[in-house]
């Protein structure tokens, strides 16, 4: 078990205060003008404290502020300072604190200045109505003051002050319970739109994106550490944040275990509130100074319902309203498991509808001249993929596409709930496939809704590799993958991206977005051979720590010999390049704007070079398939000398990304 879940906000508050089991203990940390550097601890007295200040500090905004996540970002994207406050709640412990602007003594400021409180076993409305006045006006006089030595002396005198105002603290412990008419003012409120259809997206991402936390499946004594944080924005939903963020508490008890730290963070003026479930990494601190142009409310981003779904998200609404436990877990349950086997999240949410009895969807089709067996496992209100190439995946499992379905154009989509359809598709017989999968552009990330250029990573709990596989899968970063029989250097076949990985899918794994032409659905660039490759092994770690990577597979770098041989037809003509153009293209196009090669692979040639895996130099690397900006009269027919280039490994450009393969045995060096 990791120490966050072992340790933070799960001390014995009688241990620490043994006379009333009342305990709080103030801490500060960060950057101010009496420190030549970051100041020292002080007050962190217990293991709550030292572990917020690695995790949100110094593993969380150092993290961003390491990587320029924050600095890349337009005026219009960023928050202009640090004003925030925010509260972390785990059962009937939490952390209450403020962060604001700063600087060090050298007149350095991109670091806060952060204090909080560590509250066990006082009423989170006394939080509100005590704890956080004192922060403000210790806020307030930090600011004044100018030296390390009255810091050091107002934050003993407001440590006196909230520790002998919780000795007297009255009310029950945990939050208190909203009324009726506080539910009814939550749920009707306007920020959650017309015909509150923005309560039922959020419900949708609470189904497809929160699963893993659901109440009844921890105790303290297990290892969440394999779950990945999630995060949402959501609308304040309230007048004030004594009154907001009780409701949300009462609301999320429905579909979050106690055991499981949310970390609520808000902007002064901001209007929304930021929700993290989990150990937060760094990458879940970019909402601190990202605006909504940047990342959206869950509440905005629009989704395609069936009618089915609508049913059951409104009854489950209706009963929080009328102050009921959901009749209805939109979560799943305590007897579900973490995302594994042929389980989809979405199919484990409608086994925990009736709580009775097990819904299994299984069409069995037989193909009659082939006798070839096709498992079609649909989920409810997603449309399944178009398969690329008749195949056979590890599994056995064999599907039949139309030969003229690989050069059909996927529409856009803003959500990527609903499969895209091509035209060519729409008119002949159905594509089929063996796993209930989404392929659609990255636009729409699979199951995580993308809208915005820079969103704050988010790794979805919904992907998973099916017994069977298919042709075509897509992980938990909306990055689709195709398989191609007979791929070199990895056994019998492997899948291999069906478009170069977008600099949305790159954040989502890494926290950071190097490109130089910022654009969600172009391809990452501007980075290092070595950076794609870590971009590989973290997404290992992400994808095999949650149960989501096919047994004895791996995410990788293509060997040149697999390039090669996806390379298929794909040519010049059909490519984005300036090879044609009287002036060279300003910069690449969003991912799939030409048609795919015969495997279904878009961009394999032009847009920009992709790095490989080997070559017979440590010190450089192949970049193959030219870029938007090369104006070279390509021949075709000559691979090796038209379409390669050898470049120092830390070497990076503008017009050089990657794409990445999912191979079994990947050889090469």
């Amino acid at each position: 078990m990791s120490d966050f879940y072992r340790r933070f906000l799960a001390e014995d508050g009688r241990r620490l205060e043994p006379e009333s089991g009342r305990y709080v203990a103030l801490g500060t940390f960060g950057k101010h003008p009496g420190w030549d550097d970051h100041i020292e601890d002080l007050g962190l007295d217990d293991d709550t404290l030292n572990l917020a200040k690695r995790i949100f500090y110094v593993q969380g905004v150092g993290g961003q502020i390491d990587t320029g996540a924050w600095e890349k970002l337009r005026e219009e994207q960023r928050l202009a300072v640090f004003d925030h406050t925010f509260i972390w709640i785990r059962g009937s412990q939490f952390l209450i604190g403020q962060m604001w602007s700063s600087s060090d003594g050298k007149g350095r400021t991109r670091y806060p200045m952060v204090i909080c409180a560590h509250c066990i076993g006082i009423p989170l409305n006394w939080a509100f109505q005590s704890v956080l006045p004192r922060l403000s006006e210790a806020q307030r006089e930090c600011r004044e003051a100018k030296t390390s030595g009255e810091v050091r002396s107002i934050l003993s005198a407001a440590r006196a002050r909230l520790q002998n105002a919780a000795r007297t603290a009255d009310g029950a412990i945990g939050p208190d319970a909203p009324g009726p008419a506080a539910l009814s003012r939550f749920v009707s409120a306007p920020a959650f739109g017309p015909a509150k259809e923005g309560w039922l997206r959020l419900l949708y991402w609470l189904r497809s994106q929160a699963g893993a936390f659901a109440p009844g499946r921890y105790e303290l004594k297990e290892d969440m550490s394999a779950y990945r944080a999630q995060q949402v924005r959501v609308p304040m939903g309230a007048e004030s944040l004594a009154e907001a963020i009780p409701l949300w508490m009462r609301f999320l008890a429905g579909y979050v275990d106690a055991s499981v730290p949310l970390l609520f963070a808000w902007p002064a003026d901001g209007g929304w509130v930021d929700i993290t479930f989990g150990e937060p990494s760094s990458q879940e601190f970019f909402c601190l100074r990202a605006a909504r142009a940047m990342i959206p409310l869950a509440t905005e981003i629009p989704y395609d319902f069936d009618q089915k779904f609508r049913e059951l998200a409104t009854k489950v609404l209706s009963d929080f309203q009328n102050g009921l436990a959901p009749s209805i877990p939109i979560s799943g349950g305590a007897d579900e498991k973490p995302a594994a086997g042929v389980s989809s999240i979405t199919q484990r949410w409608f086994k925990s509808l009736t709580g009775k009895f097990l819904i299994v969807l299984v069409v069995v089709l037989a193909l009659a001249a082939a006798a070839t067996a096709i498992v079609f496992l649909r989920t409810p209100g997603i449309r399944p993929a178009r398969n690329s190439t008749p195949a056979t995946p590890p599994g056995g499992v064999q599907s039949v596409t139309r030969p003229d379905a690989v050069h059909s154009q996927p529409a856009r989509t803003t959500a990527g709930i609903v499969a895209p359809e091509s035209a060519a598709g729409a008119a002949g017989p159905a594509h089929t496939v063996a796993a209930p999968i989404i392929d659609s552009k990255p636009t729409g990330a699979g199951l995580v809704p993308v809208t915005a250029p820079g969103q704050t990573p988010s790794i979805s709990s919904t992907a998973v590799y099916p017994e069977g596989f298919g042709n075509a899968i897509t992980n938990g970063i909306g990055m689709v993958l195709i398989w191609i029989a007979g791929l070199p250097d990895s056994g019998d076949g492997g899948w291999v991206g069906k478009y170069e990985v977008t600099q949305t899918q790159y954040e989502r794994v890494t926290g950071s977005n190097p490109s130089a032409f910022k654009d969600p659905d172009q391809p990452v660039e501007n980075l290092a051979w070595s950076e794609a490759s870590e971009f590989c092994k973290k997404l290992n770690a992400i994808e095999n720590g949650i149960g989501r990577l096919p047994p004895g597979f791996a995410y990788a770098l293509p060997t040149q010999r697999q390039w090669d041989f996806f390379l298929g037809d794909a040519n010049f003509d059909k490519s984005v390049t300036s090879r044609n153009r009287p002036t060279i293209r300003p910069e690449p196009s969003p991912v799939g704007t030409m048609p795919p090669n015969q495997y279904g692979l878009y961009d394999v040639l032009g847009n920009v070079w992709e790095w490989c895996a080997n070559s017979d130099s440590p010190e450089q690397k192949i970049l193959k398939g030219g870029a938007y900006d090369n104006q070279v009269s390509f021949q075709f027919k000559v691979l090796e000398r038209m379409t390669a280039r050898r470049v120092a490994v830390v070497d990076k450009a503008p017009d050089a990304g990657f794409r990445c393969v999912l191979v079994r045995h990947l050889t090469g060096d």
